[in-house]
């Protein structure tokens, strides 16, 4: 669809929109760490070992999540091989008629990391995609009634 996604509503109701009343119920999401699926390589494994604590630490993590992180780790080993291959092997190469070409490791590069950039963006690993994130605190009881701590994260 074109514009930008929706803002969720407990995000809106957070920053005190009025538009949060008017939607109806959006699907609530319990955050916690998703499980790392069996069949990830060992080097994408790593990846996800080190990203989980990050993205777990700002609230932003949901076990259905799984599948999207799953696709950046992959994504993101996929893509530092072919940087690897772009710096032992340079970017160019000589064609048999003597021009020099852009090696097949540039598109790829090129392509692998529009799709980080999409993924990271979607999974708030971006400063501004941070800079837009609001996370409710823990429920703190006080006086008898239940009241919402509200932060935003920078």
């Amino acid at each position: 669809m074109p514009g930008p996604p929706p803002i969720p509503q407990d995000v809106l109701a957070a920053r005190g929109s009025w538009r949060a009343k008017t939607r109806g119920a959006m699907p609530c999401v319990a955050p916690g760490a998703p499980v790392c699926p069996i069949w990830l390589p060992t080097e994408a494994r790593e990846v996800w070992a080190r990203l989980v604590p990050e993205l777990e630490a700002l609230g932003v993590l949901a076990a259905i999540d799984a599948n999207a992180l799953a696709r950046y780790c992959v994504t993101w080993v996929r893509w530092r091989a072919a940087e690897l291959a772009l710096e032992v092997g340079g970017s160019t190469f000589v064609a048999k008629s003597g021009a020099p070409r852009p090696r097949p490791e540039v598109a790829i590069a090129t392509t692998l990391a529009a799709a980080l950039g999409k993924l990271e963006r979607d999974l708030y690993m971006t400063p501004s995609s941070r800079s837009r994130l609001v996370v409710a605190a823990p429920r703190v009881e006080s006086d008898g009634e239940k009241k919402i701590k509200k932060f935003k994260l920078s």
